[in-house]
C-alpha cells in the first residue's frame, strides 16, 4: 500500500496548497504558470536521476536512443518507475478531483469512488494491456480523493461503524484474492493495490490525519517528507543496478537492510538539497521572465 497511501498524502498536500493559494474555480486550478511550475517540481529531479540511468547504460553499451525516450515516458528503471508518469498526471488530473469533492464532501468521495470503479471497467473491456494500466493514474481516483476530504473537511467526524465497514469490504477483498481461488473479472491488474483494495487503508487515514496538524512538529521527519521525491528517485536507481552487486559481498539480510535504508536516505536527502537548488534557480529565472513579459504587454497596452 506504500503508493496508495503515497497519493493520500498528495491529495492532502495538494488541497493545502490549493486553499493556501486561493485557488476557487477550475480555471484558476489550470492556469499556465501554476501547471508549469507543478510540473518542474517533478521534471527537474527526475531528469538528472533518469540522466545518470542513461550514463549507466552508455557505460555498459546498453544505451539506444530508441529505448531511451520510450523509456523516458515509462518513468525510467527500477523499482516504482511508473511512478513520475503518474505524478504528472496527477498535476492534471488533481482539479477535477478538488472541486468534486470540495463542492459534495463525502458525496464527492463516494463519487470518485464509483468513477474511479467505471474506470476499471472500461479498462478491462477495452482490454488494456499491464504496462499501459500501470502508468495510468486513474486508479488513484478513489485515494486522491481521501487525502483531498481529509484536507478539506478536518471538522468532520466519520461514525466509527462506517469507518468499521468500509475497512472490513477492503480487507475481505485482498483476502479473497490473495488467499482463496477466487479471481476477479474486472480488476485483474495490481488487485492488492486496487481501489476496492485501498479501502481498508480509509479508516487509517482517517484516524491519522483527522484533527492532527500542527500538534507535534519533528524536523527529520519533516524534511523525510520534503525530500521523498528524492528519496524515491535514489532506490530506484539504487535497487535498478547497485543493490545486486552490492549484495554479493554482503550476505547478512540485517547489514543489506540497514545498508538499503542508509543509502537510499542519506543518497535521497543530498540529492534534495542539491536538487532543490538548481530547481529554485530555475523557477525564479521562469517568474522572472514571465513578469518581464507581462510588464511588456503592459507597456504595450
Amino acid at each position: 500500500m506504500a503508493v496508495p497511501i503515497f497519493m493520500v498524502i498528495s491529495g492532502y498536500v495538494n488541497a493545502k496548497s490549493f486553499e493556501s493559494k486561493n485557488i476557487c474555480c477550475i480555471e484558476d486550478a489550470y492556469q499556465a504558470s501554476l501547471l508549469i511550475m507543478k510540473l518542474i517540481r517533478f521534471l527537474i529531479p527526475f531528469l538528472i536521476a533518469f540522466g545518470i540511468e542513461g550514463i549507466i547504460l552508455i557505460i555498459i553499451h546498453r544505451f539506444t536512443i530508441k529505448s531511451f525516450v520510450v523509456d523516458f515516458f515509462h518513468g525510467g528503471y527500477g523499482p516504482g518507475s511508473y511512478y513520475f508518469p503518474v505524478m504528472v498526471q496527477f498535476i492534471l488530473v488533481y482539479p477535477i478531483i478538488h472541486f468534486i469533492v470540495k463542492k459534495n464532501g463525502m458525496k464527492g468521495v463516494i463519487l470518485c469512488f464509483v468513477i474511479n470503479l467505471f474506470y476499471e471497467f472500461l479498462q478491462r473491456i477495452s482490454f488494456v494491456p499491464e504496462e499501459l494500466y500501470r502508468l495510468l493514474c486513474f486508479r488513484y481516483i478513489s485515494v486522491i480523493a481521501f487525502g483531498t476530504f481529509f484536507a478539506l473537511f478536518p471538522n468532520i467526524k466519520i461514525k466509527w461503524y462506517i469507518n468499521t465497514i468500509v475497512g472490513i469490504l477492503g480487507i475481505m477483498f485482498i483476502v479473497l484474492v490473495e488467499y482463496t481461488s477466487y479471481s476477479p473479472k474486472i480488476i485483474i491488474y495490481w488487485t492488492r493495490t486496487s481501489c476496492i483494495a485501498t479501502l481498508y487503508i480509509f479508516p487509517i487515514c482517517s484516524f491519522l490525519l483527522k484533527n492532527r496538524e500542527n500538534k507535534i512538529k519533528v524536523a527529520p521527519i519533516e524534511l523525510l517528507g520534503k525530500a521523498s521525491f528524492n528519496i524515491y528517485l535514489v532506490q530506484m536507481v539504487y535497487y535498478w543496478c547497485l543493490s545486486g552487486r552490492i549484495y554479493n559481498f554482503i550476505d547478512s539480510i540485517f547489514i543489506r537492510i540497514i545498508m538499503n535504508f542508509l543509502i537510499c536516505l542519506i543518497g535521497g536527502i543530498s540529492f534534495y538539497f542539491i536538487e532543490n537548488r538548481i530547481t529554485g534557480i530555475i523557477i525564479k529565472r521562469l517568474k522572472y521572465n514571465e513578469l518581464f513579459i507581462s510588464n511588456s504587454r503592459q507597456r504595450r497596452q
